[in-house]
């Protein structure tokens, strides 16, 4: 049906999903792959975030071949402005002026590409299941609640100040 599946619940024999955590790329990884998509470097770097991953309000779902949610990466705002607006050439200035209000219809689809593109340095590590990316959408609640029970979790900012979180169930 082309729709992800939330994750497995855990059952009371069990501890966990019935598959390994999907494991998430170092900052490093993460900034070399931007860096060779845009063109020019994109400072990441690792940065704890204490919030409520889902307010970051932007979610590409990672699924398994089967459809299962495996993962996720979030995004703020900025980062979707930034970074999408970027693989769009978009100006400096609109960009700067985007900020004052929220992403466009295209600057989302763009972001959207940036992190399907980004979600091959996921499949690229060790233990790692093949996993596809999901189109750029608002976090759901309902469907998203897993969020606060990922296996795996890496938490970056870029040189802007945007934010992506790396989960894996």
């Amino acid at each position: 049906n082309g729709e992800a599946s939330p994750p497995e619940e855990a059952t009371s024999d069990d501890e966990g999903p019935a598959f390994p955590a999907l494991p998430m790329p170092e900052a490093v990884v993460w900034e070399r792959g931007l860096t060779s998509l845009l063109g020019d470097r994109v400072r990441v770097e690792a940065d704890s975030y204490d919030g409520d991953v889902a307010s970051l309000g932007y979610i590409t779902r990672l699924v398994d071949d089967e459809g299962q949610v495996r993962g996720a990466f979030l995004v703020d705002a900025i980062a979707a402005i930034e970074l999408g607006g970027r693989l769009l050439m978009l100006p400096d200035g609109a960009r700067e002026d985007m900020r004052a209000t929220e992403p466009t219809e295209d600057v989302i689809e763009g972001m959207s590409e940036v992190l399907n593109v980004m979600s091959r340095h996921v499949n690229e590590l060790d233990g790692a299941d093949h996993i596809r990316a999901t189109p750029l959408v608002p976090v759901a609640l309902g469907i998203d609640d897993w969020l606060d029970r990922a296996r795996t979790r890496r938490d970056l900012v870029d040189e802007h100040g945007g934010r992506t979180i790396l989960l894996g169930v």
